[in-house]
């Protein structure tokens, strides 16, 4: 029963994020099986094919991350495949039972309603450990002082709890409809939207220091924090962890058992990162990095908004491609994010997090 109780209080916020997810995108759930998500001359159909091949492999027999079909007869490495799983299952998995435009946009929306609730589980925590925290200053201020507090001015349990699910639930939200993402959504990017694994390594290594099963969890969330893309490997990953090991080396315990947890995950997680590095490493191609983000891309709101459609800056910034060069902020995100690094000091190291993959975009 508890923990039934425990998985429902995921359960719920899923499902809410999975609703929202089915109705920015609609009309799509209503044409799921013969429409693909995002743009036309989006990615979709390229990762539809690679979709369609690790099925069509495992029911034939194939090498599943050889394409031999590809650039025949000389055929095609994808090793991308393997180095980034996410980007493809659980669609090729969905494809054994529903037609493959249906298999690749289901996929699409569970990510999203994923990322909405890895980003509250964290919030939760990271919301649930400053009210216990408040609530002992209080406590220690009113010994003290042998003060009785305004019972007026203190939350009631229900309340708090109440307040810590709302914002908690809102975090989820802003994070699973960041403008960024709604690019990568238009672009059919769904290696790029599965980002969910990060907001959960960061809240297994917060929480190291309480007992070894958290440094379990970290190793393993480590490789499925890039399993979506390597490139989250640079422009969230390796942020997020660098302010984080800075933060938590002033307690020896769980920086010592946060680095032991990194190991153990990057030696899980080399198998699928060596091989796709050996062939980025040994391209001779030039040109691979093409969509560096704008300066000011960051402030470049997409023309096809409805609202910000008539901003001609914006078109000169993003050129023709509203989708690869997405980096707009967004108005209500700034907005959230100045209250929180103004009224929060704990929240400027975030802020440290932003400057940085901003500077990395570029």
């Amino acid at each position: 029963m508890v923990k039934l109780r425990h998985s429902l209080r995921y359960l719920v916020p899923f499902a809410l994020y999975f609703l929202v997810a089915v109705i920015i995108t609609y009309p799509l759930i209503t044409v799921l099986e013969s429409r693909l998500l995002g743009h036309p001359f989006g990615d979709a159909a390229e990762y539809v094919r690679h979709i369609w091949w690790i099925k069509y492999a495992l029911q034939t027999g194939q090498p599943m991350f050889d394409q031999p079909l590809l650039l025949y007869p000389r055929g095609l490495s994808g090793s991308w495949l393997w180095g980034a799983p996410l980007q493809s299952f659980p669609a090729w998995l969905f494809a054994f039972v529903m037609p493959l435009p249906a298999a690749f946009n289901l996929s699409a929306l569970l990510t999203l309603a994923l990322n909405g609730t890895g980003m509250y589980a964290l919030a939760k925590h990271l919301l649930t450990t400053e009210s216990a925290e408040s609530k002992e200053k209080r406590r220690l201020t009113t010994e003290n002082t042998e003060n009785t507090e305004d019972e007026s001015s203190v939350l009631s349990p229900q309340s708090s709890l109440f307040s810590v699910l709302l914002a908690s639930f809102l975090a989820g939200l802003i994070f699973m409809l960041y403008p960024a993402m709604q690019g990568h959504l238009g672009a059919a990017h769904t290696g790029l939207l599965v980002q969910w694994g990060a907001p959960l390594l960061l809240l297994a290594l917060l929480r190291v220091g309480e007992s070894r099963r958290w440094m379990i969890a970290g190793a393993l969330l480590f490789p499925v924090a890039l399993w979506g893309s390597l490139l989250l490997l640079i422009y969230l990953v390796a942020p997020i962890l660098a302010v984080y090991l800075l933060r938590a080396a002033g307690d020896r315990r769980s920086f010592r058992r946060a680095v032991i947890t990194l190991l153990i995950g990057g030696v899980i997680a080399a198998p699928f990162l060596l091989p796709t590095l050996r062939e980025t490493v040994g391209a001779t191609e030039s040109g691979a990095v093409r969509y560096s983000s704008a300066l000011l891309g960051i402030a470049a709101p997409s023309f096809n908004h409805p609202l910000f459609g008539g901003l001609e800056y914006a078109r000169q910034i993003l050129g023709a491609d509203p989708f690869e060069s997405a980096a707009y902020a967004g108005v209500i995100v700034v907005t959230l994010a100045l209250i929180g690094v103004i009224t929060r000091r704990a929240a400027r190291w975030w802020l440290i997090v932003a400057a940085g993959t901003w500077l990395l975009s570029l």
